[in-house]
């Protein structure tokens, strides 16, 4: 599970939303999540991280993973 799939529900925030919130294809908000593909630019990211109130980086750092 990637950040930004992790703290979108933990916002209880659905994808859809969040794509129209951020202003960011809900293709590339797809892809980020099932397939870890962040957007190539920043812009993106930031609006993500806006709407989801982090920091851009928090986003795009390595998934801790569960412990077992």
């Amino acid at each position: 599970m990637t950040n930004l799939q992790r703290i979108r529900i933990q916002r209880g925030i659905p994808l859809y939303v969040l794509a129209r919130r951020a202003r960011v294809s809900l293709g590339t908000l797809t892809a980020w999540e099932k397939h870890g593909c962040p957007p190539v630019r920043i812009e993106p990211v930031q609006r993500v991280a806006a709407v989801l109130g982090v920091e851009p980086e928090e986003l795009l750092e390595p998934a801790k993973e569960a412990q077992p």
